[in-house]
C-alpha cells in the first residue's frame, strides 16, 4: 500500500492544467484523502494541515464534506477538554441559566455568536439562559465545547453560593495500589534490589510513621516555619483577581499547603480550589479533612489519588487547550517533598515545564550546611547525623522490617560517599536473616 500511495501522489504532482493549476482526477484526490486520513493516526495535525492545504483544490462537494470533517475534529478536541459534565447536570435549569449567562457575557460572546459556536439554535440559547428548558447530555457537551466559557471547570457551589455533593476524590490514570504493594514486597526481597522512596508512604503504617516525623517538634522548627504569608502576597500582587489552583504535589498530611491557601484566600476574593495529589491513600485522607475544616465553603478541596511524577497525565493540573487561561496554577512541593525526587532539575524542566505563561511554581528546599568536600563538618551541623535520627529509620526501615522474609533485625549506618558530590552521605541497611 505504501508503494501505491507514493505512486499516486507522483503522478499527482505532475498532472497540471496549462494555466499552473493541479489538474487532478478524482479517483486521485480521493486517495490524497484517504491517505491524509491514514496519516491521520500517526499525526492528526499534520493530516489536518495538509487537508487544509489542497481543499480548495477539490470538488465543490467533496470541499462541502471535508469542511465538516474538519468542524468536527475541532469540536471533538474542544469536548475533549470539557471534562466531566456531573458539575453541571446537578445544577437546576434556573442555575444553570444564570451560568451560563454570566460566563457567555464574561467573555463577550452575544446569544448569536454562541449559538454558532454551539451549533444550537438561537431558541435554545434563549430558553436556556432564562430557565425555561432542561438541557439534554448532547446540549451540554455542545456548551462545554466552547472553551471561553470554561464550563469544564467543576461548579461545586451554585449560583447561589450553596455547596452542592459533587464528586471530591478521584483515582488517576494507571493507579493501582495493589500492584504497587505487590512490587514493594517483591522487590524487598530481591537481592540487589533498590526501593524508591515513593514506596515508603504506600502502607498504612508507613503513613503512622510519617506522621510521627512530621509531628514532632525538630521537623517543625526546620520544616513548617516557612514565609507563606510573603508567598501569598507575591502571588496576590502577580496575579490580581484572577482564579487560582493550587496544586499541591506530595502533600502529606496538608498541614503547610492548607496554611498556604488560607494566606491565600485571606488576600483575594477570587475563587480558589486546592488540589491534593498523593500516592498514600491514608495521608491523603488526613489532608482532605484537614483543608475542608481549614477552608470551609471557602475554597473547592478535591484530592487525587497518584504519583507526582507524571503530571502530564492528570488534566487537572494543566492548562486547558483553547481556553484563554483566565486561571493561574500554583505547583507547590512542601515539606521537604523534594528529597523523594531523584533528579531535581529534570523534573522541574519535564513536569513543571507543562505549566503556562503566568503560573506559579513554590519549592521549599534545604541549603546544604556545608560542602560536599567537608564531611566532618557536615556531620556536625547536621542534625540527624549530629544528633541520630531514630524517627527517620523507623519510617524509613519500616518497608523493609514487614515485608522483608526471614529477618531477624536491622542495623542501620550512615557512610560518607566521596565520589559523589550530590549526595555525599548515603544511609546504609543490612538486613540480617534469621539464618545467621
Amino acid at each position: 500500500m505504501n508503494s501505491d500511495g507514493e505512486a499516486l501522489f507522483t503522478i499527482a504532482a505532475n498532472t497540471v492544467k496549462s494555466d499552473g493549476e493541479p489538474n487532478f482526477p478524482l479517483w486521485v484526490r480521493v486517495w490524497s484523502v484517504r491517505c491524509a486520513m491514514l496519516r491521520a493516526m500517526d499525526d492528526l495535525d499534520i493530516a489536518v494541515a495538509h487537508i487544509r492545504n489542497t481543499i480548495e483544490h477539490m470538488p465543490p462537494l467533496a470541499q462541502q464534506a471535508l469542511h465538516d470533517a474538519l468542524s468536527h475534529i475541532d469540536r471533538a478536541r474542544s469536548l475533549s477538554s470539557s471534562g466531566d459534565l456531573s458539575s453541571l447536570t446537578a445544577l437546576s435549569p434556573v442555575e444553570l441559566g444564570a451560568l451560563l449567562r454570566t460566563r457567555r457575557e464574561a467573555c463577550g460572546l452575544s446569544q448569536k455568536k454562541l449559538s454558532e459556536r454551539s451549533g444550537l439554535s438561537d431558541r435554545t440559547i434563549k430558553n436556556l439562559e432564562q430557565g425555561e428548558q432542561t438541557p439534554t447530555l448532547e446540549t451540554l457537551r455542545r456548551l462545554a465545547g466552547v472553551a471561553e466559557l470554561e464550563l469544564h471547570q467543576d461548579m461545586t457551589r451554585s449560583s447561589s453560593g450553596q455547596h452542592r455533593a459533587l464528586p471530591n476524590s478521584w483515582l488517576l490514570p494507571r493507579y493501582d495500589r495493589r500492584a504497587l504493594m505487590t512490587e514493594l514486597q517483591a522487590r524487598a526481597n530481591q537481592n540487589g534490589a533498590a526501593l524508591e522512596q515513593t514506596m515508603l508512604y504506600l502502607d498504612d503504617q508507613s503513613a503512622q510513621d510519617y506522621l510521627d516525623l512530621c509531628g514532632s517538634d525538630a521537623f517543625v522548627e526546620r520544616f513548617r516555619s516557612l514565609p507563606l504569608e510573603a508567598v501569598a502576597e507575591a502571588i496576590i500582587e502577580r496575579c490580581g483577581d484572577k482564579p487560582l489552583d493550587l496544586n499541591a504535589l506530595g502533600p502529606g498530611d496538608g498541614r503547610t499547603e492548607v496554611s498556604l491557601a488560607v494566606e491565600l484566600l485571606n488576600r483575594t476574593s477570587a475563587p480558589l480550589r486546592l488540589h491534593l495529589l498523593d500516592i498514600s491513600h491514608p495521608l491523603l485522607v488526613i489532608a482532605y479533612q484537614r483543608a475542608t475544616e481549614k477552608l470551609g465553603e471557602r475554597a473547592e478541596v478535591m484530592t487525587l489519588h497518584g504519583d507526582f511524577h507524571h503530571i502530564w497525565r492528570y488534566p487537572v493540573f494543566l492548562p486547558s487547550p483553547g481556553t484563554n487561561q483566565s486561571r493561574r496554577r500554583i505547583y507547590t512541593m512542601l515539606g521537604v517533598t523534594m528529597a523523594n525526587l531523584d533528579n531535581e532539575v529534570s523534573f522541574v524542566r519535564d513536569q513543571l515545564g507543562l505549566a503556562a505563561e503566568g503560573d506559579f511554581c513554590v519549592l521549599d528546599y534545604q541549603r546544604a550546611y556545608a560542602p560536599p568536600t567537608e564531611p566532618d563538618r557536615i556531620r556536625e551541623l547536621d542534625p540527624p547525623l549530629a544528633r541520630g535520627a531514630t524517627a527517620h529509620n523507623s519510617w524509613m526501615t519500616g518497608p523493609l522490617r514487614r515485608y522483608c522474609t526471614d529477618v531477624a533485625r536491622l542495623e542501620t549506618e550512615v557512610l560518607h560517599a566521596p565520589r559523589d558530590r550530590d549526595r555525599p552521605f548515603r544511609l546504609i541497611v543490612t538486613a540480617h536473616s534469621t539464618a545467621s
